[in-house]
């Protein structure tokens, strides 16, 4: 029955790109510092928090936010949040983010292990795919799990329960794609329009302690 659900996972993220050409991008300033003027300051060999929730709604809405953040001067930078999609139940994993650092995007190569989740039945899906693509999912997107709150997923009596490690922590090697001692934008964009189109149900991302470090 989980391999049924995965397959209607697939074609529902899929098709929910289809409504993404009828969707414009709403993209917001740092809620918590609109001044784009005066970017956050990751110090050297400490951390910054971007913000401590977030939710983004594809289509009507806030869909994106931008993080102005000037780096130090050299050091690893990891860029980490806990995500979901707000549903009333789980309902396995759909990919609708995109990431983007000074207009590159963060892809696969770029997430610490795991790149992949597992479910209790033993099988599983990469984090980073296109699995929507034969119904209009626009390109490889970060996939989330739908799910009430930030625990379910990790329950062992629940339908989707994920063996492999905590399913809603994404923690990402930035190092490369970061301009050092200057400021630099951090993109989040949930373009699960294509979900919406497809299903009729509407991907809402949340993410909690989108947070910087350089350590």
């Amino acid at each position: 029955m989980r391999r049924t659900f995965a397959a209607v996972t697939r074609a529902f993220a899929a098709v929910l790109a289809v409504g993404l050409a009828a969707c414009s991008d709403i993209t917001t300033s740092d809620p918590l510092a609109p001044e784009q003027s005066r970017p956050r300051l990751l110090t050297a060999g400490g951390s910054q928090l971007l913000t401590s929730s977030q939710t983004l709604t594809p289509g009507v809405g806030v869909n994106a936010v931008t993080y102005s953040v000037t780096m130090p001067a050299s050091g690893p930078i990891y860029l980490t949040f806990n995500g979901r999609i707000d549903w009333p139940n789980t309902a396995g994993n759909s990919n609708v983010l995109k990431i983007e650092v000074n207009g590159v995007t963060v892809d696969s190569t770029r997430k610490t292990a795991p790149t992949s989740y597992t479910y209790s039945g033993g099988w599983g899906e990469r984090y980073y795919d296109w699995r929507g693509q034969s119904y209009g999912q626009p390109e490889r997107l970060w996939g989330l799990f739908w799910s009430p709150d930030f625990v379910q997923n990790t329950s062992s009596s629940n339908s989707y329960y994920v063996t492999s490690a905590n399913p809603y922590y994404y923690e990402f090697d930035i190092t490369g794609l970061v301009r050092y001692s200057q400021a630099n934008n951090i993109t989040i964009r949930n373009l699960g329009g294509w979900v919406t189109s497809l299903t009729g149900n509407t991907p809402n991302a949340v993410l909690q302690t989108v947070n910087l470090r350089n350590y």
